[in-house]
């Protein structure tokens, strides 16, 4: 966990001074010893500054603490929750923006003729955070937008992967479809959600026996998945009226009837 917290708090500084990375799933996280190091000299430089400005200056103290604590509740060794995700960091930038605004208010104050100056360069930044908040609005117009954006950003996210599935799969692309609910399911191997959507895509492809596989994999890995459930069970049934004696439907069968209770009445 304590690896963890340098990972995050530089992450989201970076967020913060310029969001260049900007993603539903922040699954880069895989960083160089030396990356690592500065990202752990900086975390201690800003516990340090804490510490200072306690005896230094309260208001400063006031607003630097603010900012971690109001991040502590996602920084959990219980892994509830992402590492890092921007919708973290909206209450805790208040922290930051008041630092900042209290700075260029004491440094316009220092030499006359400054402020314009610093208003001039905040309105320079301002500028340039709207026009990334516009380019970022683009990704936001619709969910497809959204994961091919995504697909750039956080190439190792299962997520992410497992929604590309979706999309090609609406598209009526079905090859990219299994593609990228494969990949899912190599970066995550106990993803039931993506099982399940790769046995939608081989069912209406007429491949039955992957399809079934793939549904026993969905309710093998989430047993309270009920549309897996519901349409393994009812596949079954739909073969059992053609292969009756077939030994492969019946351990499909056994493995149907280990199912949770709530299996018959979904069926019922």
């Amino acid at each position: 966990m304590f690896i963890l917290v340098p990972i995050a708090i530089t992450s989201y500084f970076e967020l913060i001074f310029w969001p260049k990375i900007l993603t539903l799933y922040h699954s880069e996280l895989l960083f160089s010893g030396i990356s690592f190091i500065v990202r752990l000299f900086l975390t201690a430089l800003y516990f340090i500054t804490i510490v200072v400005a306690f005896f230094k200056n309260k208001s400063v103290f006031f607003w630097l603490l603010f900012f971690f604590l109001a991040l502590a509740p996602t920084l959990t060794p219980f892994r509830l929750n992402w590492i890092v995700a921007e919708r973290y960091l909206y209450l805790p930038s208040i922290g930051i923006f008041t630092l900042i605004a209290i700075g260029l208010d004491r440094l316009g104050n220092l030499k006359k003729g400054l402020k314009p100056i610093l208003y001039g360069l905040l309105i320079i930044v301002i500028i340039a955070l709207q026009i990334r908040t516009i380019v970022r609005n683009i990704d936001w117009h619709n969910q497809d937008n959204l994961w091919i954006a995504a697909s750039k950003t956080s190439p190792s996210s299962p997520n992410n992967h497992n929604n590309l599935g979706d999309m090609y799969g609406r598209w009526g692309n079905k090859q990219k479809a299994i593609e990228e609910f494969q990949t899912a399911i190599a970066l995550k191997p106990n993803y039931g959600d993506a099982y399940h959507n790769l046995a939608n895509v081989y069912r209406e492809l007429g491949q039955i026996d992957k399809a079934l596989e793939n549904y026993e994999n969905a309710i093998k890995f989430n047993p309270y998945l009920w549309n897996s459930i519901l349409i393994f069970g009812n596949l079954i049934k739909i073969l059992q009226l053609f292969i009756l004696n077939s030994s492969n439907m019946i351990n499909l069968w056994n493995t149907f009837r280990k199912l949770p209770k709530l299996t018959p009445k979904i069926l019922i």
